[in-house]
């Protein structure tokens, strides 16, 4: 029962309804953050690594376009391969260099291979370089944080030379870390702004009326000097000041009834002594033996009995049993038995 009319309680429904809304609220409030931020992220990650590849590009551009004038140009293709790798070392450290049908001509390190998908990658990037003018296809790979850059040479003893980048992407999976630690640090600020506005909400609206449901019930088990202590200047301190000054006109209606109960019976007790005297005293006779009881239901009744001495040996009895009880009813006796008396 009392879960019950907990459940059924105002605090229980503004809580919930609270609760309710507070996670809407930080929920929203996380998804806005994490799909901003994650896109941000993202494309600032993307766009420096492509700056960085687009740089990388321009200065074997260059080193292409000096190539013939450095005395180099009767460098076979893997010297050639080797002399790139030095420029390519300073912008990353995973590389390699493959030819179009699939053959590896150089790679910085065993840790690097290519596969099927590398090489229609590259004849990707070749495709796009010739029809599109693109100088470079890109592709990335989710699962590992990783975005590969296929880059096609323009140079004579590199051709049909394909130059496979891959740059890490952890950096995304750290700054994603961090913005997890910042939601969770906002999420967490939130939650303690509402929890204060919660108890500051309970403490203004529902204290106050929790305590007076429970003057109203004390009042209800008979305590009338209960009363709602609640001194404020808006409408719920008006309502209090309006339960008080109800409360106090109740209690002296009920004093005042009181009074005039204690004094009716007062009045009725001694009403019942008059009519008892009113009763008349039979005392046996030659002819009759008497015995009678009579019991009120209230203080004064409505019955009456007499028996009269017709003479001639003669004698009436009276049996009176006025509808109703208490005072109007004993007053019709007293009218009969004075009716009576007179006529016999």
């Amino acid at each position: 029962m009392k879960i019950r009319s907990f459940r059924k309680s105002i605090g229980f429904k503004i809580t919930a309804l609270y609760i309710f809304l507070a996670i809407i609220n930080m929920s929203f409030f996380s998804i806005i953050i994490y799909e901003n931020q994650i896109d941000l992220i993202t494309e600032n990650t993307k766009y420096r690594i492509t700056e960085l590849t687009d740089s990388l590009i321009n200065t074997l551009n260059r080193f292409s376009a000096g190539f013939s004038s450095n005395g180099k140009s009767k460098l076979n293709r893997n010297e050639v391969a080797v002399e790139v790798s030095d420029i390519i070392k300073e912008i990353t450290k995973d590389f390699c260099i493959f030819s179009e049908d699939g053959e590896l001509i150089y790679r910085s390190s065993d840790s690097i291979n290519i596969s099927h998908p590398d090489i229609l990658n590259g004849l990707r990037a070749v495709t796009n370089r010739d029809f599109t003018g693109k100088r470079f296809y890109s592709k990335v790979d989710e699962d590992k944080f990783e975005i590969s850059f296929y880059i096609p040479f323009s140079m004579q003893a590199l051709e049909r030379s394909v130059l496979f980048l891959k740059f890490s992407l952890n950096e995304i999976n750290d700054r994603l870390t961090q913005l997890y630690r910042i939601i969770i640090l906002i999420i967490t600020a939130i939650g303690l702004f509402h929890i204060f506005f919660a108890v500051l909400l309970f403490r203004i609206f529902v204290k106050p009326i929790t305590l007076l449901h429970e003057k109203s019930v004390e009042i209800e088990k008979g305590d009338l000097s209960a009363r709602a202590d609640l001194k404020r200047d808006d409408e719920i301190g008006e309502l209090a000041a309006a339960f008080n000054r109800m409360a106090d006109s109740v209690q002296d209606k009920i004093v005042t009834l009181e009074y005039h109960r204690e004094l009716m019976e007062q009045e009725l007790e001694m009403a019942s002594k008059v009519q008892e005297a009113i009763f008349p005293h039979i005392t046996n006779n030659s002819r009759f033996n008497f015995s009678i009881f009579s019991r009120a239901a209230e203080k004064v009744s409505g019955d009456y009995y007499d028996i009269f001495d017709l003479g001639n040996n003669s004698y009436g009895f009276l049996l009176v049993d006025v509808q109703g009880h208490g005072v109007p009813a004993a007053m019709i006796t007293m009218i009969i038995k004075e009716k009576f008396r007179r006529n016999t």
